[in-house]
């Protein structure tokens, strides 16, 4: 396809248009887009152009986010054009990033790991910066871009929303920002960049935690079924987690029910990401409510309660045929006497199977216990990119370095 010069509008809010001119797209169309702050500005459009598409990219979901936004961070929305017609989607968030902040390096015996860790440490100070996600930091999957078009190819689709993304970093530089670094997430294996020979692209490429997914076989009609196929021990192990279960009284909450208890559910949450490697962000205090506003029936909320206390809680959002896990939280001592997440797992499980979900996506942490259930490891890529060209040859491994992994060793409970 030839080079020519494309037109690109962004409205970073409704009242006003900026024109500017954009080199070497793929397309022999004219390719616009408009940017938005605010949803409801394009609501209608919005819903037309997201109808049979993952929840992630709904109105209702982005709606929630943006009216009750995690830390530092601001939602911004992309509708491009071909030709006038409207062509597809970006999801955008602009985060400050603070390395300092979001990285925990966990303490290891030996001088080589204690040095290790201090020069991680030293380094992660220097990492204080403003970027701009297409995708979004709340979610394991990919919910960055859509085009409309059935036979625009992966390596079309990414390049241009590559061109895209870059038009609109530079505008909001223009208009106040200074982000120069743009992050791409998340890509299964079958989407990289080497398996569609994607050449032309500045982003760099690297390996992030596994998502974890459990497939629900067909003939799993109840959770009895699904016990049955485990192997004796994992079986064994099952069955004595739900008997520590004994005297907790699981309950799900509805609207009034999460606002009534909003003040122990957030305490909940930050018994768990106060004490992980990393964490980009802190979820609003309103976050789960507004979730269950505009979801309704879709995000579910799940409590146990010890003697009236609440001691843990749960979430899951249906998306189509795939139940989502999102954000847990739990008493870590209470969590250890009554196997509560072991339990919240099974819970899901259990659920998925009553309502006929196909999948459970658990999301990428706690690999090892979330295998240990059946879930199975799907390998993602993420894509970043400095405006430095020299920080840039290096900002793969940069990453690599800082990011703390977690060591698992993969379980398998079902019978060969």
């Amino acid at each position: 396809m030839n080079s020519i010069i494309q037109k690109i509008h962004c409205v970073d809010s409704p009242k006003s248009v900026i024109e500017k001119e954009q080199l070497k797209t793929d397309f022999n169309s004219v390719i616009t887009y408009k940017a938005f702050k605010n949803l409801d500005v394009i609501r209608s459009e919005w819903r037309v152009l997201t109808n049979g598409l993952s929840i992630f990219f709904s109105y209702e979901f982005l709606k929630a986010v943006e009216n009750c936004p995690p830390s530092g961070l601001q939602n911004r929305y992309l509708i491009c054009y071909k030709n006038d017609i409207p062509y597809g989607i970006l999801c955008i968030q602009l985060k400050a990033f603070r390395a300092q902040e979001s990285i925990q390096f966990k303490k290891k015996s030996g001088v080589f790991n204690s040095v290790s860790n201090s020069i991680k440490g030293g380094f992660s100070k220097l990492i204080n910066l403003e970027g701009l996600v297409c995708g979004s930091v709340l979610l394991t999957g990919n919910y960055a871009y859509h085009f409309l078009d059935d036979t625009i190819t992966h390596k079309d689709s990414f390049l241009l929303a590559e061109k895209l993304i870059e038009d609109y970093r530079q505008e909001l530089n223009q208009n106040g920002h200074n982000i120069n670094i743009t992050f791409l997430k998340d890509f299964y294996a079958n989407k990289k960049l080497e398996n569609h020979n994607i050449n032309e692209s500045k982003f760099k490429e690297f390996s992030v935690q596994p998502n974890m997914i459990l497939k629900i076989k067909p003939e799993w009609k109840k959770y009895e079924d699904y016990l049955n196929a485990f192997q004796s021990k994992y079986r064994v192990r099952a069955k004595r987690a739900r008997k520590k279960l004994e005297g907790i009284e699981r309950k799900e909450l509805d609207f009034v029910d999460i606002k009534k208890y909003n003040v122990e559910i957030y305490n909940l949450y930050r018994n768990i990401v106060d004490n992980i490697n990393f964490n980009l962000f802190l979820l609003n205090e309103d976050y789960f409510s507004e979730l269950k506003k505009q979801l309704k029936e879709k995000f579910r909320l799940f409590a146990y309660f010890k003697d009236d206390r609440m001691i843990a809680f749960y979430t899951c959002i249906d998306n189509d045929t795939e139940m989502n896990a999102h954000f847990l939280g739990y008493n870590p001592s209470e969590n250890q006497e009554h196997q509560l997440y072991l339990n919240s797992l099974y819970d899901m499980v259990e659920l998925s199977l009553m309502y006929n979900f196909k999948t459970i996506n658990f999301s990428r942490t706690a690999m090892e216990i979330k295998s240990s259930v059946g879930a199975e490891p799907q390998d993602m890529y993420c894509y970043l990119k400095h405006q430095n060209k020299i920080v840039n040859l290096g900002v793969a491994k940069i990453v690599d370095v800082l990011n703390p992994t977690e060591e698992w060793t993969p379980r398998n409970p079902f019978k060969d």
